[in-house]
């Protein structure tokens, strides 16, 4: 396992236990420094149960912090410090814009967007088509529509796009906007979490949602997204 090691008064990062080895990124360059209580929230996710497999092997990357960080060490290295993510096609299949309005959960999963949007906010039918090409001009989501919820992401800096890279993937693209929205502190984390695995059709309409609201699974999922909450809003790294 890991402890924390300073390196400055205010620095510090993770070395294992035994030999006092770095912690290293994905490419296995040691992860990069960071303010000590960004450190400290980093070795509180490794300490959470969720951060092991079946057979009790430690497995770094189901940190959120961790791969921000892991991300973050690659791109400092190259000396990149800005990082630009387009929402203008990937939004087109958005699930928040897409919705079966007869499910009242659906409507109720995306109420921050619609407020937030307020005449912007429109409702389109399913796109089976993947290819942005072969989209009708009636059936894409407006440009200024775009516009406003790329208004969002321009206080974002490199941690917080690439947490948008990271977490609209990990959530299988069912909606940008959301992931913009949250976050920008515009919605709740578990509001957030619920909203995404319903569109994204983890949601068993059998069981009523307060039945899979209470799955541990679930809230093992809002607390590791409550802590990636937390580090997003820390320090600049």
């Amino acid at each position: 396992m890991y402890k924390i090691q300073r390196i400055d008064q205010d620095h510090a990062i993770l070395v294992t236990e035994d030999e006092s080895i770095p912690l290293l990124n994905h490419a296995g360059d040691p992860i990069l420094s960071t303010p000590e209580e960004v450190t400290k929230m980093l070795m509180d996710d490794f300490n959470e149960s969720d951060m092991y497999d079946e057979e009790g092997h430690f497995i770094p990357q189901r940190s959120y912090i961790y791969c921000n960080l892991s991300s973050l060490t690659a791109l400092k290295l190259e000396d990149e410090d800005e990082l630009e993510y387009d929402i203008s096609e990937v939004i087109q299949w958005d699930r928040a814009f897409r919705l079966n309005t007869s499910n009242t959960e659906e409507v109720k999963a995306i109420t921050e967007l619609k407020e937030y949007l307020g005449d912007a906010y429109i409702n389109l039918p399913l796109a089976e088509d993947q290819d942005m090409e072969n989209l009708a001009e009636g059936d894409k989501i407006p440009q200024t529509t775009i516009e406003q919820v790329e208004s969002l992401m321009k206080p974002f800096k490199l941690k917080e796009v690439m947490a948008l890279d990271m977490l609209n993937e990990h959530f299988q693209f069912t909606s940008v906007s959301l992931v913009i929205m949250w976050i920008a502190q515009k919605i709740e984390t578990e509001k957030f979490v619920h909203s995404m695995l319903l569109l994204s059709g983890h949601y068993d309409a059998e069981n009523g949602m307060e039945v899979f609201k209470s799955l541990d699974w679930v809230e093992v999922l809002i607390s590791k997204m409550n802590r990636f909450n937390e580090y997003l809003q820390s320090k600049d790294i």
